[in-house]
């Protein structure tokens, strides 16, 4: 991770208000643990299975789905934001 990026994350991660967090597109899990290990609820989501299974083996403590974005599973206005970058 570029130190340049990481600085912008950790930013956008101290303006959310509280609650959860969907990174949507997550991929191989690393910014989703990122965001977990500066103590945002987060969760990743990704259309492709290889990439979840990737994400949960190497993350075992975030919580990573198979899905997409234009099908969400949960309600509206139900998360804090969305990574990457809304709120």
């Amino acid at each position: 991770m570029d130190p340049r990026d990481r600085e912008k994350i950790i930013a956008w991660a101290q303006e959310l208000p509280a609650g959860p967090v969907l990174d949507a597109g997550c991929g191989p899990g690393h910014w989703t643990a990122h965001l977990r290990s500066l103590g945002v609820e987060i969760s990743g989501l990704d259309l492709v299975p290889e990439f979840i299974g990737h994400a949960r083996a190497r993350f075992p403590e975030v919580t990573f789905r198979v899905g997409s974005m234009t099908a969400l599973d949960v309600p509206d206005a139900s998360q804090a934001g969305s990574w990457p970058g809304t709120r």
